[in-house]
């Protein structure tokens, strides 16, 4: 939340009585807030009610709005953060185990309500730092994905993983999404679409209508199916900065709705900025650092690289070297 609309929040909650204001804080989702905004009715600020959830909006762009994390459905997925306790896990009565939050980029319904408030790249990382060690202490409650920084699942309590981790190999061979190889995401007009994120951009519109050019066509002749067999050497060819970067090997140009996103939503091989700025300002170092100390048994895939685990040691002793200096 920005500086303006916290000091928006602020003046909107000392206007309140104690009851109101101590009903405002005990909310736990942004339907609660919004039902309880509405019981005070015209003693709303304009500019507050705009930050919440509309009424007359879908429940997939009261989703979209909602919040600086996306809570997406997988299988038996379900659950929710306690806005006002960030690090406090509910999982759902029926039992459901595992979820997947995202960072919402700023597409569709969140660009045109968002009011500019999508939380910078850095600050999310820190709160995904924040919040590890939170869920081991939870004892691991459910399978979690943190966007593309952090994965750990209960059934494997000694195993961790960056998903924008790429097991080194030839990029000539690799696919720039693996995931994209495995599910096809088809839109509320059905277009074939490699990832739900591009739903909210208007690149889509150069991907097929299943309708029109049936399912046959999209799976074997299509821009989708070009795209989607595009291998990882393609995207660092097409980002000259990628060629000297030590770390290439391993991030393979990233996330392509993420690179799509920095790119200003216009090229499907602009190299990834989020994951860039993971491997380069020492996020994944200081993920490597924090489980070290709060899970030393636990392993996965990062750890167990030795070329990668000498390059973050080199890494740490070039920060330590800058700041002695």
């Amino acid at each position: 939340m920005g500086e303006k609309k916290k000091r928006e929040l602020e003046e909107f909650l000392n206007g309140l009585t104690d009851e109101q204001k101590e009903k405002a804080m005990a909310c736990k989702t942004p339907e609660e807030l919004t039902a309880l905004l509405d019981e005070l009715g015209a003693a709303v600020p304009e500019e507050l009610r705009r930050m919440l959830p509309a009424g007359e909006l879908s429940d997939e762009e009261l989703d979209a709005v909602s919040g600086g994390v996306r809570v997406v459905t997988e299988g038996e997925v379900d659950m929710w953060l306690n806005i006002a306790e960030p690090y406090t896990i509910y999982p759902s009565s029926t039992g459901r185990w595992s979820s997947i939050m995202e960072y919402i980029s700023n597409v569709g319904e969140w660009r045109n309500n968002g009011g500019g408030e999508s939380i910078p790249m850095g600050e999310l990382f820190r709160l995904y730092l924040d919040y590890v060690p939170q869920y081991y202490e939870d004892g691991m409650p459910i399978s979690l994905m943190l966007g593309g920084f952090f994965s750990a699942d209960p059934r494997e309590p000694e195993r961790w993983d960056v998903p924008l981790y790429r097991y080194p190999i030839d990029p000539g061979r690799c696919c720039v999404c693996n995931h994209a190889r495995m599910v096809m995401y088809i839109s509320p007009e059905g277009r074939a679409l490699p990832c739900m994120s591009l739903s909210g951009m208007e690149i889509q519109e150069k991907f097929p209508l299943i309708p029109e050019d049936g399912l046959a066509k999209c799976i074997t002749d299509s821009f989708y199916m070009n795209f989607i067999n595009t291998r990882a050497d393609k995207v660092l060819e097409h980002n000259p900065e990628c060629a000297d970067c030590p770390w290439r090997n391993w991030c393979l140009g990233g996330c392509r709705a993420s690179g799509l996103d920095g790119s200003g939503q216009t090229d499907l091989l602009y190299k990834d900025p989020a994951c860039c700025m993971m491997f380069k300002d020492g996020w994944i170092r200081r993920l490597t650092e924090l489980m070290k100390e709060i899970r030393p048994r636990a392993s996965g895939p990062v750890t167990e690289d030795e070329n990668l685990m000498n390059l973050l040691e080199q890494q740490q002793k070039a920060v330590k070297n800058e700041k002695g200096g």
